[in-house]
């Protein structure tokens, strides 16, 4: 993570770690505490990929909303 301002650095997790099986990760939490802001590393792998992360948080995700293939998103330009 970079600040903007004056490209210095200000958070860096280190992904040289092999991430074999799972499909999707999350790094790390930026948080507000006491004013300030905060990078915590998570380093979390999931083989159950984006969906895993969601029922994780709470997020139900049924089988018919899961969208196979294709973009995303319409492609603009």
């Amino acid at each position: 993570m970079v600040n903007q301002a004056d490209d210095q650095e200000l958070a860096r997790y280190d992904l040289s770690e092999e991430a074999s099986t799972e499909t999707a990760l999350i790094f790390g939490e930026v948080y507000r505490h006491g004013g300030e802001w905060k990078f915590r590393a998570v380093g979390l792998g999931y083989v159950s990929g984006l969906r895993g992360i969601a029922l994780d948080f709470g997020v139900n995700v049924s089988q018919s909303q899961v969208r196979r293939g294709g973009a995303p998103y319409k492609t603009i330009g």
